[in-house]
């Protein structure tokens, strides 16, 4: 008689660490997310409402409250996830230098916007409303490019000081840039021209601070 066939070892699927309850709301909140930005996109940033968002959504007003707190965190969402993707670097001390740190969150912001906020970036341009937008979007990157810094400056009064106004020189060229781009048509691809802007950014005001920063 012939003897049964031998079944190899097999690995059980890993079972996903999401609940149904949190991919229910993951799906909500995408929902949410998608039907603002067509109609931030169709309508207007400042002529849409969180009822229209809701409706569009089919959920309700208090719902988006809970998940975006307000109109203003729906627009910067996504801005916000790439500000996150370098904080958490920033966090976790992944850069060996401080120009490796600034060169990577310089590009991811790029990459960012060329991928994904390029449309919304003309809505808070465009609308009047973007004003505190811009300033927002200034604050999230001054905060995580301030601590870039201190990671690669002595603990001092004056380092600290050092820090917040490199940071914010950065944020500053790089929205003035942005906002040229903007402003002359866009007339070229956004990724073909900050590689260069970054190197003469790090190489100008980054480079001669690692000469005399030790890591703290």
């Amino acid at each position: 008689m012939a003897s049964p066939a031998k079944t190899g070892n097999r690995t059980k699927p890993a079972r996903s660490t999401i609940s149904l309850r949190e991919r229910k709301h993951l799906r909500a909140r995408q929902t949410i997310l998608e039907e603002a930005t067509r109609l931030f996109l169709t309508k207007g940033y400042s002529a849409t409402t969180l009822k229209d968002i809701a409706d569009a959504s089919e959920t309700s007003v208090a719902t988006i409250v809970r998940y975006f707190n307000s109109k203003e965190a729906i627009l910067l969402y996504k801005d916000r996830a790439v500000v996150a993707q370098v904080a958490e670097r920033v966090r976790a001390r992944a850069y060996k230098s401080l120009s490796e740190g600034v060169r990577d969150a310089m590009w991811t912001s790029v990459l960012g916007f060329k991928e994904e906020r390029a449309p919304l970036f003309d809505l808070i341009w465009n609308d009047p409303a973007g004003i505190p937008l811009q300033a927002a979007m200034r604050r999230d990157w001054e905060e995580v490019l301030e601590q870039l810094f201190l990671q690669f400056s002595p603990d001092t009064p004056a380092a600290h000081l050092r820090a917040k106004s490199l940071a914010y020189m950065l944020v500053a060229s790089g929205m003035a840039g942005l906002e040229f781009w903007h402003e002359n048509g866009k007339q070229a691809d956004v990724a073909t021209l900050q590689p260069e802007l970054i190197d003469e950014f790090v190489n100008a005001f980054v480079v001669p601070l690692e000469k005399n920063a030790s890591p703290t």
